[in-house]
């Protein structure tokens, strides 16, 4: 988060700051998204099993994570994770802006800085959760649902 925020607050030539800004913003959402990595990878193997983590760890995919974070089960896991589905999603649209947009869409300082600290409350958020809520959605971030 500390990158984000140094980026976001960089100066120069309004083209380096432009684009400083936009990593900035990039870099809140990833902060994020490995936040949850994290925990799926803490809660379903353990940071002792260290050769077992990276499948885990790299196994979220950023589109099925905004939707099951602001899924019905999420909501029921603790009402907590539908605050931090809103803010992933909101986060992730703007991190594509910020990679992808044409030079032309603007983000100005002060909207870098406050979806910086959005990624901040919801990493703050997933911090808080109680282990039995962790570990519920770790399964559900990673469980491939079935027909059935």
């Amino acid at each position: 988060m500390a990158v984000a925020e140094q980026l976001a607050q960089a100066s120069g030539s309004m083209g380096v700051r432009q684009a400083s800004i936009r990593r900035g913003v990039s870099s809140a959402y990833y902060a994020l998204f490995h936040a949850l990595c994290t925990l799926c990878a803490d809660e379903l193997v353990g940071w002792s099993k260290k050769g077992s983590l990276p499948p885990i760890y790299r196994s979220l995919d950023h589109g099925p994570v905004s939707k099951k974070l602001r899924s019905r089960e999420a909501r029921l896991i603790d009402p907590a994770i539908e605050t931090i589905g809103a803010l992933f999603q909101n986060l992730q649209e703007n991190r594509h802006a910020a990679d992808y947009a044409p030079p032309s869409a603007l983000f100005s300082r002060t909207e870098a800085l406050a979806l910086i600290d959005e990624a901040r409350d919801a990493i703050t958020l997933i911090e808080g959760l109680d282990a039995k809520a962790r570990l519920d959605l770790a399964i559900l971030l990673l469980a491939r649902p079935r027909a059935g």
